[in-house]
C-alpha cells in the first residue's frame, strides 16, 4: 500500500516538526550540500537553502564536504534534534559552502543553530590531537565570549599547532550541540572540514613566557584583553586536580595548570593561562607552568575569623582570598568526605571550615572535636550566586599544618556513658553467644547456599519474563555454533522487536507494558524446541537461537511462524492491544561464523523490517532463498 503521509522538500519543514512527530517515519526527499563528515559512523552535516540538519543513513555512497547530493529516506527523532534517516544519497555534483555570517555565543546558545554552518571568532585556549571514534582530529578549545566552542578539525596538515594557543582565529563549519541524556543543551561543537576555513588574525607569541610578569592583584581589573597574562609568585599549595596557588606580596592567585605537574611548596613559578572569574576571585586557567627554583617561603599572615570578610557601607572587605594564612579554631566537626578530612571550626562567633587530604600522617588524633588548633593554609573565600562573599576555608596540605593549641578531655558525659553501655553490651553478648553458636553457624549455611542459587538464577535470567538474559545468551549461541560445526547443520539467528512498545508505554502505562512483555515471552517459549533458546536483552528485543537446520527455508519458516503468533489483539486490564512484532533474521555459516557477527547481521535485518513498515521478518541475505530483496511474511 502506497504511504499517505505527504513528503518533506525542505529542511526547514524537519526542523519544525517535534520529537514525536519526526519519529513517525515521514517520507524525505531533499537536495542540496554536504557541509562535513561527522565522523560518527556513516553520518554528515547536510544544509539547502532553509538550514542543516544530521543525517544518519544505510547507503555506503561515498560523499565528502562539498558534494551535492539528493537525499532519499524518512525523517527521524534523532538524540537531540529531529534528523533524516536517509536510504539513499545520489551525488549530483560539488559546491562551495553556503553563505554564513558570524555569530556569537548567544546566537548557538541552546543549540539554536544546530547542524547549521556558521562562522565564529575567538581566542584559541588548548590545542590537541586527539582520537575521536576512531579518527585523529585537532581538537581546539576556543573562548568566543560568553561561552567556550570545542572545534573539531578532521583534516589538520600542514596546521601549526605548537602556536596555535593564544591566536585569535576566525573559522567556519558546522555547529554541533553537546547535550546529556536527557536531551538538554550543554556545550557547543563546531565541525570543520579543512584548514581553508580557519584564519589566524592574531598570531600567538613565540616565547610564551617572554616580557615582564603582570602583578598577580592586576588580574581582570580594568581593560584586560582575552588573552594570556603571566604571573610570577611562590608556590603555597598544590591541590590534586592540577590546582597551584602562588603568592606574591599580599596577593594570592590559583592557577590551573593544562597538565598535570607537581610542583611543590616554596618554589619561584612562572605562569602564563587565561584569567576568568572564579567563584569569587580570578584565576589563571589553561596555564603553563614553569619553575625556576626555590624561593623564600611566604611568611602566613596570622588572622582572625572576624576580619576575613567584612562591610564598610555598601562595599565588602576581602583581604586575605586565596593567601597563605594562620588562624585558630575550635573543632566542632570532623568528618570524611572523598579524600580529605573536612573540619568545621569556631572562631568567636564565625564558623569556618577546613580540609587536608587523608594521606600520610593521620589526622584523626590532631583533629578531635573540642580540641583547639592553630591551622596554617590558603584561605578561599566563597560567595553566592550575587559573587557577594558569604564564607571561606583554610586548605592545608597536610596534618604538619596543624598545631594542637589544647587536646578536649577524652571523659566527656557521652564518652562515659557509651564506655558504660559498650560493657553491659559486651557482657550480654559473650552470654548469648554461646548459646547461639550452632544455630547461627547451621542457619547462616542453609542461607548462603540458597543465596548463591538465586544470585545464580538472577544473574542469568531477565527479572520480568524469566528468560535467559545477555549473559546467558553467548553460553548458548557459542554452544549452539558449535554444534552446528561438527554436525555440518544451519543456525538462524532471530532479533525480534515489539512494534510501537514505546507507543504502548506512552497510552497504556509501564505496568501494560510489562504484561505485553511476558505475553510475547510466553508465546514465544511455548513455540521454539527444548534445544532451542529465546532471550530477552533488553528493553522490548529478543534473541532467538535455533540450531541443527537442515535447509535455510526452514529458517523462513520458523520466522512466519513467529509472525502468526501476533495477527490479533491482546486484552489487558480490559483494553484490546495490537500486539505485532518484527524480526531480522540471519544465518550460519553463510551471514557469520560467530556469535558477534550474526547478531550483528540480525540487528541489521531487523532495522529493514523496521524501515520497510514493521510485523515483518527480514533476513539479511535474501539471496538465499532465492527471492528478489527481502522475505515477508504478512497475514
Amino acid at each position: 500500500m502506497r504511504s499517505t503521509k505527504p513528503r518533506l522538500d525542505k529542511v526547514k519543514q524537519l526542523r519544525h516538526l517535534s520529537s514525536a512527530e519526526a519519529e513517525r517515519l515521514i517520507p524525505v526527499k531533499l537536495t542540496g550540500i554536504v557541509t562535513d563528515l561527522s565522523g560518527y559512523k556513516n553520518s554528515f552535516f547536510f544544509q539547502d537553502p532553509t538550514g542543516g540538519i544530521s543525517v544518519d543513513r544505510t547507503d555506503s555512497a561515498d560523499v565528502h564536504a562539498g558534494d551535492m547530493v539528493e537525499i532519499v529516506g524518512t525523517s527521524g527523532p534523532g538524540l537531540f534534534a529531529p534528523v533524516v534517516l536517509a536510504s539513499k544519497v545520489t551525488v549530483t555534483g560539488h559546491s562551495p559552502p553556503p553563505p554564513t555570517h558570524r555569530f556569537t555565543y548567544g546566537d548557538l546558545f541552546g543549540g539554536a543553530q544546530d547542524s547549521q554552518w556558521v562562522e565564529i571568532e575567538g581566542i584559541v585556549h588548548t590545542a590537541k590531537v586527539e582520537e575521536v571514534d576512531e579518527h585523529t582530529l585537532l581538537d581546539l578549545r576556543l573562548d568566543i565570549g560568553g561561552g567556550s566552542v570545542n572545534v573539531l578539525l578532521q583534516d589538520f596538515a600542514g596546521v601549526d599547532i605548537a602556536h596555535l594557543v593564544d591566536a585569535r582565529i576566525r573559522l567556519r563549519g558546522v555547529c554541533a550541540t553537546d547535550f546529556n541524556q536527557k536531551k538538554q543543551f550543554v556545550g557547543l561543537d563546531l565541525y570543520v572540514p579543512s584548514p581553508k576555513f580557519m584564519k589566524v588574525l592574531e598570531a600567538a607569541r613565540t616565547d610564551t613566557f617572554a616580557g615582564p610578569a603582570m602583578p598577580i592583584g592586576n588580574a581582570l581589573q580594568f581593560g584586560q584583553a582575552q588573552h594570556r597574562v603571566k604571573v610570577s609568585g611562590v608556590s603555597t599549595y598544590q591541590s590534586s586536580d592540577r590546582g597551584i596557588y602562588l603568592q606574591n606580596g599580599n596577593d594570592g592567585i590559583r592557577i590551573h595548570a593544562i597538565a598535570a605537574q607537581f610542583i611543590g611548596a616554596d618554589r619561584q613559578v612562572d605562569a602564563v593561562g587565561f584569567p576568568v572569574v572564579g567563584e569569587y576571585g580570578p584565576f589563571l586557567e589553561d596555564a603553563l607552568i614553569r619553575e625556576r627554583g626555590p624561593a623564600i617561603p611566604v611568611v602566613p599572615l596570622r588572622i582572625e575569623a572576624r576580619n576575613v570578610i567584612t562591610q564598610n557601607g555598601d562595599f565588602y572587605q576581602v583581604p586575605y582570598d586565596q593567601q597563605l594564612v594562620q588562624i585558630q579554631g575550635l573543632v566542632e566537626e570532623s568528618h570524611i568526605a572523598g579524600s580529605k578530612r573536612v573540619l568545621i571550626l569556631r572562631d568567636g562567633n564565625e564558623v569556618f571550615e577546613a580540609s587536608l587530604p587523608l594521606s600520610g600522617r593521620d589526622s584523626a588524633s590532631v583533629t578531635a572535636i573540642g580540641s583547639l588548633l592553630l591551622l596554617t593554609g590558603i584561605c578561599v573565600v566563597h560567595a553566592d550566586l550575587d559573587r557577594s562573599p558569604v564564607s571561606f576555608e583554610i586548605l592545608m596540605k597536610s596534618a604538619r599544618d596543624i598545631v594542637i593549641l589544647s587536646r578536649a578531655s577524652w571523659w566527656t558525659a557521652a564518652h562515659t556513658l557509651a564506655m558504660l553501655a559498650a560493657l553491659m553490651g559486651l557482657t550480654i553478648a559473650i552470654i548469648l553467644w554461646v548459646v547461639i553458636l550452632r544455630n547461627r553457624v547451621k542457619h547462616q549455611t542453609n542461607v548462603i547456599r540458597q543465596s548463591e542459587d538465586r544470585f545464580r538464577h538472577l544473574a542469568q535470567h531477565d527479572y520480568l519474563t524469566g528468560l535467559p538474559n545477555r549473559l546467558m545468551l553467548e553460553e548458548h549461541i557459542t554452544h549452539c555454533l558449535q554444534v552446528c560445526a561438527a554436525e555440518h547443520t544451519l543456525a538462524a539467528v532471530f532479533t525480534i522487536d515489539i512494534d510501537y512498545f514505546k507507543k504502548i508505554n506512552d497510552t497504556h502505562g509501564h505496568i501494560v507494558g510489562d504484561e505485553c512483555l511476558k505475553i510475547v515471552a510466553s508465546r514465544l517459549r511455548g513455540t521454539v524446541r527444548k534445544l532451542d533458546v529465546i532471550a530477552r536483552i533488553g528493553g522490548e528485543e529478543f534473541i532467538l537461537i535455533v540450531g541443527s537446520l537442515r535447509a535455510p527455508q526452514t529458517a523462513s519458516e520458523i520466522a512466519c511462524e513467529l509472525l502468526l503468533l501476533f495477527q490479533e489483539t491482546v486484552s489487558i486490564q480490559g483494553t484490546q492491544i495490537p500486539l505485532t512484532i518484527s524480526i531480522g533474521g540471519a544465518l550460519y555459516p553463510a551471514d557469520g561464523t560467530d556469535s558477534a557477527s550474526l547478531r550483528r547481521m540480525s540487528d541489521q535485518a531487523l532495522y529493514q523490517a523496521k524501515q520497510s513498515g514493521r510485523n515483518r521478518a527480514v533476513f539479511i541475505n535474501p539471496s538465499i532463498f532465492h527471492i528478489n530483496s527481502e522475505l515477508l511474511c504478512q497475514t
